[in-house]
């Protein structure tokens, strides 16, 4: 099963503060046989997060945000 995370934040996009949410559940994730193939950071606009959901639901099982 192959896997993709969503980390949702200007924040993150300007270097403010530091993704360690994603790595934790890649960790987690691995640990029960999930194969994280992708990690995306989008900013605050919806229409940029719609489009990233779309785009992991056509390339992934599962998508995590």
């Amino acid at each position: 099963m192959n896997a993709e995370i969503l980390a949702v934040g200007h924040e993150l996009l300007m270097g403010e503060i530091v993704d360690t949410n994603s790595s934790y559940i890649a960790q987690q994730l691995s640990g029960t046989g999930i194969t994280v193939r992708w990690m995306s950071h989008i900013g605050d606009n919806i229409d940029h997060l719609s489009d990233a959901f779309k785009r992991g639901m056509d390339r992934s099982d599962v998508v995590i945000s």
